[in-house]
């Protein structure tokens, strides 16, 4: 009975541990570089969920205001995670995310890990990460791409004549930031990720639009008006990411406490079989001799 009871007791703790990630909402609110600065004035959202293994991005941003960038030369536009926030101008960013050291020229760690590893053009390193538009998931392993060049992984946006970029559907990225990334300090070896970047096509990759990330919620309640639950049920397939299946915050804590507290009771069951039923209990009896008279 306590080992069937221990079985029961497991088998529900490994199907709440494999559902008990949690998933991180992010969003930010995009202005673009305009009079030779950048707007105040949210001209569109990136947004984006973290889960275990995973990121999704969904976004669209009003380009039209765009004065530093010449999109009849120049249709195609970049975008990246960077490392910093922006204050003044999407220079303030600084490079891109780039925790594995993929190193391309516009890493964060181009002017020092980059370089101690040889991973600059100077040293005849390339860096090869180019996606084909029209890409909607990426699963290549890091070594070719930064996990910041989010339009190197998935594709660069062709503008259309409205000059909105926006995602054809939600994208979805087996390489994703890491969480505890988020708001940190790049120091050293130690890369943060703060903020989103869109770039001109041109040759210097100018930067046209920009918006610091901020943690939300799954309806949106940070920052982003145009980041909420309904927007991702309809452009999500009906798969386990499913947003209708998400817990909330209150839930996944609920489910913690669940599986901690269950596993306190394997321990105690495991205990008691081995010790007051089982044969360290010193209650087990001796074989009968089948050769005495």
């Amino acid at each position: 009975m306590v080992h069937s009871l221990l079985f029961v007791v497991l088998s529900v703790l490994v199907c709440a541990s494999l559902v008990s990630s949690q998933e991180y909402y992010y969003c930010a609110d995009v202005s673009v570089a305009a009079g030779g600065g950048v707007s105040t004035t949210s001209q569109g959202y990136f947004s984006m969920k973290i889960g275990e293994g995973y990121s999704k991005y969904a976004f669209s941003v009003d380009l039209s205001a765009v004065d530093n960038c010449d999109f009849s030369v120049y249709p195609t536009v970049a975008y990246h995670i960077h490392t910093n926030t922006f204050v003044n101008s999407c220079t303030d960013t600084n490079g891109h995310y780039d925790p594995s050291l993929a190193c391309s020229e516009k890493s964060q760690a181009h002017a020092t890990s980059c370089t101690q590893l040889s991973r600059t053009s100077a040293s005849g390193y390339v860096y090869t990460c180019a996606a084909t538009a029209g890409t909607v998931t990426y699963s290549t392993p890091t070594g070719g791409c930064e996990v910041g060049d989010l339009s190197g992984k998935l594709g660069k946006i062709t503008l259309p004549a409205s000059k909105v970029a926006a995602s054809s559907q939600v994208y979805t990225d087996y390489v994703p930031p890491y969480n505890y990334n988020y708001g940190q300090a790049t120091t050293g070896v130690t890369s943060g990720w703060a903020s989103i970047v869109f770039h001109c096509g041109d040759a210097a990759g100018t930067r046209i639009a920009c918006g610091n990330f901020a943690l939300t919620t799954q309806s949106g309640t940070a920052s982003c008006g145009n980041f909420d639950a309904d927007a991702w049920v309809q452009n999500e397939s009906c798969d386990n990411n499913d947003d209708n299946a998400d817990l909330s915050e209150a839930g996944f804590d609920a489910l913690v406490a669940v599986v901690v507290l269950g596993w306190v009771l394997v321990a105690v069951l495991f205990v008691y079989a081995c010790f007051c039923r089982g044969p360290l209990s010193g209650d087990a009896k001796p074989m009968m001799n089948s050769n005495s008279a």
